[in-house]
């Protein structure tokens, strides 16, 4: 659809700062003048900054009777639970520097933030201002008639995308302990978050999309496929998320579905080449079936490896910048794979999926009204980008995901001929200009001289795909059950051993699942039906004698930084 927009500038959008309630400090010197006035804080949780080592920081809380609770890698501080005399022991201790009641920060208006006309930069109307994608929707481009599939924590059909939320199956450690009618079910908010941020729709928002006040996402007439494989604490193995793909693949185009997109805000450390890695062989062969994989990066810090499956560079990676379009420091880009687009990431508005959720429960995000949270990180940069996949998937309906992908990376490259602006190697890929990419999506054989040319750099070895360990796909995260036994070695979701080795076009060749593969739209029998997955009823609280609890596993590997 060439021609839709000529203009190749984004407009300039003028950006209101939002003000925040700051948390304060507590110093050694103002403990011990709070003592002297009985003024204490409450017993809960605190972030406590050190000057010495970390280690030396925990033994710190250990001994004042503090417990640790989570142990930052990017700044030089800790979560900690910690009671009133505690917290002023502490502070007595030598390294310590400070404490900050880790409370939920407030935003001083209390009205609803982040849709009035997109001021609030952390709002997905400001972000969908910024890649253009609401001179698409002048266009009538708004992602109708596309499915995108969000492979995460599960989807709660909350205001904002109430009646465009189609559940898929419950492969999650949750589906054995949950009854039928919460099958399917958010109960992390991690899912919820992005795809509000892809797809999000106040019904109040009937074809204004420019100027009306409420929540809207970057695609807001796209449908969202759910496809939970995230338990309520957030852990997954890889051998879920291969096996949600096999599913998208397989029912992509199921009673009425058109799926496009697919969205993984997620990722896995793994040690292996991606060529090797099955999760990245299961998401090209995802790519390969004509749907655009669109996954996050990491958040581990720019000298680190991207995460897989990003790290396969036939499908897209994506990384998170700031509030100033600036390369964000937390995000993977080291070694010789870059994120091929760059997407707003930084207190990013979203969807809560529920009150009790996880991410409400042990987050404490900061609240953007009372249905929206914040969060930050290289999650809500992917799902930024699938709505913009999802808005040129509209465009351009008979268009190959590498037509797609190369228009996107294109658009706001300041040479686009250049070979190295498809992510590079050694370069960083392209900030998402939809404006542009609209009129920038190439001819098929173009793209795929231009792809086999930018893979071609990464010295793949012809033939088999995905044939290594699900050990060192994992990497250090495992999940285990309450019982102590972890999910390891070459045993896949259900306890079953892993069987098959390798992709062989667009789909697994032999029996991956030892007995439990997808058969046409089945799982071992369990047909796909309407809008809900029915049958999927797991035999009581065990896979293979396994007993497995939703709120003992270890192992989270969603791409997100941190609620804030």
């Amino acid at each position: 659809m060439p021609g839709i927009l000529r203009r190749s500038r984004l407009v300039a959008v003028a950006a209101v700062a939002v003000s925040l309630g700051l948390l304060t400090t507590v110093t050694p010197a103002e403990a011990k003048r709070s003592a002297s006035t009985g003024v204490t804080h409450q017993t809960g949780r605190y972030i406590v900054r050190y000057s010495g080592s970390k280690l030396a920081a925990a033994q710190a809380i250990v001994a004042v009777g503090g417990k640790v609770k989570q142990e930052f890698t990017l700044i030089p501080a800790t979560a900690a639970e910690l009671s009133p005399s505690s917290v002023q022991a502490l502070l007595q201790r030598p390294g310590i520097e400070g404490v900050v009641p880790d409370s939920v920060a407030v935003p001083t208006q209390v009205k609803e933030l982040g849709f009035d006309s997109g001021k609030d930069k952390g709002s997905p109307r400001f972000i969908a201002k910024s890649i253009g994608a609401d001179k698409l929707w002048s266009a009538g481009l708004t992602g109708a008639g596309v499915d995108v599939a969000v492979i995460d924590t599960g989807v709660n059909p909350v205001k904002g995308l109430q009646g465009r939320v189609i559940d898929g199956p419950d492969i999650s450690l949750d589906a054995a302990v949950l009854p039928a009618a919460s099958k399917a079910r958010d109960l992390n908010g991690h899912g919820t978050h992005m795809a509000g941020i892809i797809a999000g729709r106040d019904p109040e928002i009937m074809g204004n999309y420019g100027k009306a006040k409420e929540f809207i996402g970057i695609a807001p007439d796209a449908r969202i496929v759910n496809v939970k494989v995230g338990a309520e604490s957030g852990a997954v193995d890889v051998t879920q998320v291969i096996s949600a793909l096999e599913w998208v693949v397989l029912n992509k185009n199921s009673n009425g579905l058109n799926i496009k997109v697919v969205n993984l805000s997620y990722g896995s450390p793994s040690t292996l080449q991606y060529w090797e890695d099955p999760l990245a062989a299961a998401a090209e062969a995802a790519w390969r079936a004509g749907i655009v994989v669109v996954a996050a990066a990491g958040n581990d810090g720019s000298t680190n490896n991207v995460m897989s499956p990003a790290s396969n560079p036939n499908i897209i990676a994506v990384g998170a910048t700031d509030k100033k379009q600036g390369v964000t420091t937390f995000t993977n880009s080291g070694g010789i794979r870059n994120p091929d687009l760059w997407a707003s990431g930084t207190s990013v508005v979203s969807l809560s999926a529920s009150p009790t959720s996880n991410v409400e429960r042990t987050g404490r995000p900061v609240h953007a009204g009372p249905r929206f949270i914040r969060g930050t990180g290289s999650s809500q940069a992917t799902a930024a980008v699938s709505g913009a996949v999802a808005l040129l998937a509209q465009a351009y309906p008979t268009a190959t995901p590498d037509q797609i992908r190369i228009a996107l990376i294109r658009s706001n490259s300041k040479d686009p001929s250049r070979i190295g602006e498809l992510g590079g190697v050694g370069e960083i890929g392209s900030f998402v200009n939809l404006e542009r990419a609209v009129n920038l999506v190439p001819v098929t054989t173009e793209a795929d001289t231009l792809i086999r040319t930018f893979v071609g750099k990464f010295n793949a070895p012809a033939g088999r795909r995905g044939h290594g360990s699900l050990a060192r796909t994992r990497g250090a995260n495992a999940v285990q059950a309450n019982s102590g036994q972890l999910l390891s070695a070459e045993t896949d979701w259900m306890g079953n051993s892993w069987s098959g080795d390798s992709w062989s076009g667009n789909s697994w060749s032999g029996n991956s699942w030892s007995g439990n593969s997808w058969s046409g739209n089945s799982w071992s029998g369990n047909s796909w039906s309407g809008n809900s997955w029915s049958g999927n009823t797991w035999s009581g609280n065990t896979w293979s004698g396994v007993s497995w609890s939703r709120n003992s596993w270890t192992g989270t590997v969603w791409a997100h930084y941190g609620w804030e």
